[in-house]
């Protein structure tokens, strides 16, 4: 700039620049992106009026958000290389479940998946030269330490930069399962939240639609993390993993759960509102350096690994289920060479919590690791009944706190 107290880096000294550059050289192919910086198209704060793309491109010329992600092959290829030289000391037989993990919740995007690798070197090859396993690296990826270093790159949108409308585009996105629908030609593509990446078109649905996400799992799981993080958090944790999931019941607000009742087939609570109503409610039970991470299982349309898994020092691993759907093969998945074997390894304690109307009793043979919950016909109270035979009766006396003032049946359908 010819002031030398003008910033350097807006948008009108970038695209000056830009121009300059076009009629001055034989400049064929241009790529950049504008990946939701500080200032960047935000609707609140000191940069809202920051100008940061003039021009409108043609779609033509421009590149979808799966045209810059790894193919399976190149992922491979960065990831067994970033292995052989950074983290020597994983072992072999934990490689594999690493890759599969990392490509799943980054959704093969260079950037996430470069930076997840880079944490996971940071954090136990330049400060430790302990033995390194999937279930050390697992339960580091679910950790308020790991978050609070995610939630500072530019890939995260910050919720204070976004207007009540875009909150609202995002917030519709997260509960709908797969993504949500739209017409292409919408006003929505023309919004922040497209520009920025905060969501991304996935591509054409069977019935001609738009699907809109959000670009990976991770960043669908750090949003619903700092949407419902701004809950007021109490100074001290609960003192065991029972008196945790007691809490977390009492923290559920009855209303929510009688509003969403019979948007299912069959008239009953989706399992769904209940993984949402419980990260919400565990957010108002856990300190704000106790990370409680939802990973994106039967929620989020994804295979997942685990419902919940709170770590800080604690490494409580959580699975829900409603009304005994599929619970053999939610203890399978905790058997010696079930699916979570590694991970249960490093967790000191885990359940199955399985949901259930308080007229249809919990089987004679109770299965281990799992907590049956009764619940009341008005979801006013609940019974919780634990492998050892004790119970417990809760009252749901969640409060209004950060209900985000919706209806969950605005957001669900009948194949969620």
């Amino acid at each position: 700039p010819e002031n030398e107290d003008e910033p350097r880096h807006g948008g009108n000294v970038f695209w000056n620049s830009f121009k300059r550059i076009l009629q001055s050289s034989r400049l064929y192919i241009v790529a950049f992106a504008s990946y939701g910086h500080y200032g960047a198209y935000t609707a609140r704060g000191d940069h809202a009026i920051m100008d940061i793309s003039p021009c409108s491109l043609h779609k033509s010329n421009m590149w979808r958000f799966e045209d810059v992600c790894f193919t399976r092959e190149e992922f491979h290829s960065y990831f067994n290389y970033f292995c052989e030289k950074n983290l020597q000391m994983l072992k072999e037989e934990d490689i594999p479940l690493l890759s599969c993990y990392v490509s799943e919740i980054t959704a093969l995007h260079p950037g996430l998946v470069a930076f997840t690798m880079n944490q996971i070197h940071i954090r136990f090859v330049k400060h430790t030269f302990e033995r390194l396993t999937f279930a050390k690296v697992f339960a580091y990826l679910k950790s308020y330490d790991f978050n609070d270093h995610f939630n500072d790159i530019r890939a995260m949108p910050k919720i204070t930069d976004m207007s009540d409308e875009e909150m609202r585009i995002a917030d519709t996105v997260l509960f709908k399962k797969g993504g949500l629908e739209i017409i292409t030609n919408t006003i929505l593509f023309k919004s922040r939240v497209f520009k920025t990446n905060i969501l991304v078109d996935t591509g054409m649905t069977k019935t001609g639609y738009s699907s809109i996400n959000f670009p990976a799992p991770l960043l669908r799981a750090t949003y619903l993390q700092n949407r419902f993080g701004l809950v007021t958090r109490p100074k001290s944790p609960p003192n065991s993993f029972k008196d945790f999931i007691i809490s977390v019941f009492s923290k559920m607000n009855s209303r929510v759960l009688q509003k969403s009742l019979g948007v299912g087939n069959d008239c009953r609570l989706l399992e769904c509102v209940w993984q949402i109503e419980f990260y919400r409610a565990s957010m108002q039970v856990l300190p704000m350096n106790i990370y409680a991470s939802v990973d994106v299982g039967a929620v989020f349309g994804s295979e997942g690994y685990l419902d919940f898994y709170i770590n800080d020092q604690r490494n409580w691993a959580i699975e829900l289920l409603q009304e005994e759907d599929k619970l053999q093969e939610h203890q399978q998945r905790l058997q010696k060479d079930g699916r979570y074997a590694s991970i249960l390894k490093y967790a000191k304690e885990w359940a199955i919590i399985d949901i259930r109307n308080s007229k249809k009793r919990p089987p004679e043979q109770k299965g281990k690791d799992v907590i049956y919950v009764l619940c009341a016909q008005n979801f006013e109270s609940v019974q919780l009944m634990y492998p050892d035979g004790s119970n417990d009766r809760v009252q749901l006396l969640g409060e209004e706190e950060n209900l985000l003032g919706y209806d969950m049946s605005e957001f669900l359908d009948d194949s969620t």
